[in-house]
């Protein structure tokens, strides 16, 4: 029995958009009992992807604005915001 080549997987598209990131729905298929395998491989490879395009992920985002108090009164807010 000759293997067929693979399908190129099925991006189905954006299922959820939250404040930590989006759930993109994505079907590869596989030989019978290489789900996981192939799950996993392309898990890797999407995280060397966006690592490589300078897309953080795996890390929640905070911005702190600081302002600066004049007179006892709120002033305009620093330049500088921080990021962590």
């Amino acid at each position: 029995m000759a293997l067929k080549a693979p399908s190129p997987p099925e991006v189905l598209g954006i299922d959820e958009i939250t404040a930590s990131g989006l759930l993109v729905r994505i079907w590869i298929k596989t030989q019978p009992g290489q789900q996981w395998a192939v799950a996993r491989e392309f898990r890797r490879r999407m995280l060397n992807v966006l690592a490589a395009n300078g897309i953080p992920i795996g890390r929640l985002h905070q911005q702190l604005h600081l302002v600066r108090e004049v007179n006892g009164h709120g002033g305009s807010p620093d330049a500088s915001a921080l990021e962590s």
